[in-house]
């Protein structure tokens, strides 16, 4: 049947994001990019070459990275960025309009 696969872990915090948005119908602001793996208990888990990652999103013009708090980076300095443990936090966030 229909669905999605995926064979990126890093995009299960990207796909979540779009999910909980669309579902509490509140729009992610188009300059954030999500990256980190998701858990079965929801905890969000560290993903390989964030600095790449990070830079890549630079050149691409995002300025808000959204990444698991366990994750150790250097953020490019015209970038903010948000550090969550648990999917419960991108819930929060999303909220909270990021």
């Amino acid at each position: 049947a229909g669905g999605i696969k995926i064979f990126e872990p890093a995009a299960d915090l990207a796909v979540a994001a779009a999910i909980i948005s669309s579902v509490k119908d509140i729009p992610i602001s188009f300059s954030s990019v999500f990256f980190g793996e998701i858990g079965l208990s929801g905890e969000i888990r560290k993903v390989n070459q964030p600095e790449l990652r990070i830079k890549e999103a630079a050149k691409l013009g995002f300025d808000n990275i959204i990444l698991p708090s366990k994750q150790k980076v250097i953020i490019e300095k015209n970038m903010s960025y948000n550090n969550i443990a648990l999917l419960s936090d991108l819930v929060i966030l999303i909220n909270n309009n990021i």
